[in-house]
């Protein structure tokens, strides 16, 4: 039987350790939507991750690209640093906080956001007013479930209007 040569090997292991990363397991992992992205949050590393960046995102970020580290609590507070991407720029960082917003369902996370210099990379400040300033990750399958649920008690509703059979033929034959 032929043997693979050792720098075959390593790179199998990367792989398969760079898959795993990026791949949300039940326990450590969930999805969130960011302005039309699919994030992974993960739990376990405690970071969110581009899974796949939408359009406008795809143009400066890839999948797999950090749009925050730091501390994540699950349905709770969460901490750290953000990411902000600038085509041909260097990523720039800075400290965001919050907590996860039932009512969105989802993280909603605010801090002074870098101002890029117009012509250029370099940072000319910081301010509130940016629109990354405050940054919202909807809980896709949370939000996904109440729509499941507003649905369901739809049809329960209907179903309890006295007139909900009108305009249906009478599968009894009466009329």
């Amino acid at each position: 039987m032929k043997s693979r040569p050792p720098a075959f090997a390593a790179i199998a292991v990367l792989a398969a350790t760079s898959a795993a990363m990026l791949s949300p397991t039940a326990a450590s992992a969930e999805m969130f939507d960011h302005n039309g992205s699919l994030m992974i949050v993960n739990y376990d590393h405690n970071d969110i991750r581009y899974d796949t960046p939408s359009d406008r995102a795809g143009q400066v970020v890839r999948p797999g690209d950090p749009a925050f580290t730091g501390h994540i609590q699950r349905r709770g507070e969460i901490e750290g640093t953000a990411y902000v991407y600038k085509k041909g720029c260097n990523v720039v960082f800075y400290k965001v906080s919050g907590r996860y917003d039932p009512a969105i369902p989802g993280y909603v996370m605010t801090g002074a956001a870098p101002i890029r210099e117009k012509k250029g990379c370099g940072v000319a400040g910081y301010t509130m007013k940016s629109p990354n300033a405050r940054l919202v990750y909807v809980d896709i399958a949370e939000k996904e479930k109440r729509e499941q649920d507003d649905y369901a008690r739809s049809v329960y509703d209907t179903e309890s209007d006295p007139n909900w059979m009108k305009g249906f033929k009478d599968p009894t034959g009466k009329k």
